[in-house]
């Protein structure tokens, strides 16, 4: 059984990969923010201020042409 951080971790890892699709996908930037930011959420519930802080830089400035 997983622990709640590692779901979180999951979570979080789950949402950056939406993030990443909906911005492939021409998808409007409030969209994309918020699943960037839906992703740092989530590591920080689990406890990944570094992946947390990524996400966050992402939702600030998604990458070009991910």
């Amino acid at each position: 059984m997983l622990s709640k951080g590692e779901d979180w971790a999951r979570a979080g890892e789950a949402w950056a990969e939406f993030a990443t699709t909906l911005n492939a996908s021409g998808a409007e930037p409030p969209q994309v923010r918020e699943a960037w930011e839906q992703s740092a959420t989530a590591y920080i519930r689990a406890g990944d201020d570094e992946a947390a802080a990524t996400s966050r830089a992402n939702a600030e400035n998604p990458p070009p042409g991910t």
